[in-house]
């Protein structure tokens, strides 16, 4: 009986050191977790609600100039080689099916963002197949719900090819800081064809989608078939 005395307290002792060691581990666990998510939220909102305006995409010369013809051709479909006059005679209007294919890069668009007043620094987009992918920075006003004041980043994608013999785009989805935003808060068009829902006799829509025999896009190019 007399043996067993002096070993209570040892044990007591060791338990209540291992008590305090495993209450110290939570405690340092939480206090990383706890710094983690604040070093995530910090990034969170410096990218999606403290954000900088992009760098806006600039062509080379080289460059520049290949854009511009691309953008006459579209506005007037032409011949790939225009056929040099001959003394005081005109060669006679000719066309080639090759003359109606216009490809756009994905840095020419970008670059054509940029030639809007400050849209290049607030839009870029990225082309993938049968998606355009367009990143937002959108001031809000100062009276808007909790955010009122502050600039956010929105990323938006939108669907795009040709159906039914006319050009076909939809918005996938607009998302802030990659949470989805209700369809309800953006007009309700999400996956409706806007050329189907806006298009109406002698509009743009209607202009464009009777102007266009195919409309692809891949992985970083745009390629627009016109019509005759």
């Amino acid at each position: 009986m007399n043996n067993l005395t002096p070993s209570q307290p040892t044990e007591t002792k060791g338990a209540g050191r291992g008590c305090l060691i495993g209450c110290l581990s939570i405690l340092g666990l939480l206090g990383v977790i706890v710094l983690a998510m604040a070093l995530v939220g910090g990034w969170w909102y410096k990218r999606n609600l403290d954000t900088s305006a992009f760098t806006p995409v600039q062509l080379d010369p080289t460059e520049a100039v290949q854009l511009e013809a691309k953008l006459q051709q579209v506005e007037t479909p032409a011949p790939v080689e225009p056929p040099e006059p001959i003394g005081d005679e005109i060669p006679p209007y000719a066309e080639t099916p090759e003359s109606r294919v216009v490809s756009f890069t994905e840095k020419e668009l970008n670059a054509l963002l940029a030639r809007q007043t400050e849209l290049g620094s607030r839009a870029k987009l990225d082309l993938s197949d049968d998606l355009i992918s367009l990143e937002m920075l959108v001031p809000l006003e100062e009276g808007f719900p909790l955010l009122g004041g502050k600039t956010v980043r929105l990323n938006a994608g939108l669907n795009v090819g040709y159906r039914d013999g006319k050009p076909y785009l939809a918005i996938r989805g607009i998302s802030l800081g990659g949470v989805p935003l209700p369809s309800a808060w953006w007009g309700d068009i999400k996956n409706q064809d806007l050329v189907e829902t806006f298009g109406r006799d002698g509009n743009f829509w209607d202009a464009f989608s009777r102007g266009v025999e195919s409309l692809e896009v891949q992985d970083g190019r745009l390629d627009v078939t016109l019509k005759e």
